[in-house]
């Protein structure tokens, strides 16, 4: 059930990436409080409206 006196208001936050990783090519979605685990390191979600391509060597 939707709440009508949130109009306007984004129902969720999550953003679907893509990530490589030795040549393996992944499809994955980041929420809140829910991170991607990528190289043993965490990716969290900060905001929404921006597609950045982050190299990491």
């Amino acid at each position: 059930l939707d709440n009508v006196n949130a109009l306007g208001m984004p129902k969720t936050f999550d953003a679907q990436v893509t990530t490589t990783t030795g040549g393996t090519r992944q499809a994955s979605s980041i929420q809140v409080n829910e991170p991607l685990p990528v190289a043993g390191t965490d990716i969290y979600l900060l905001g929404n409206g921006y597609a950045p391509t982050l190299t990491v060597r």
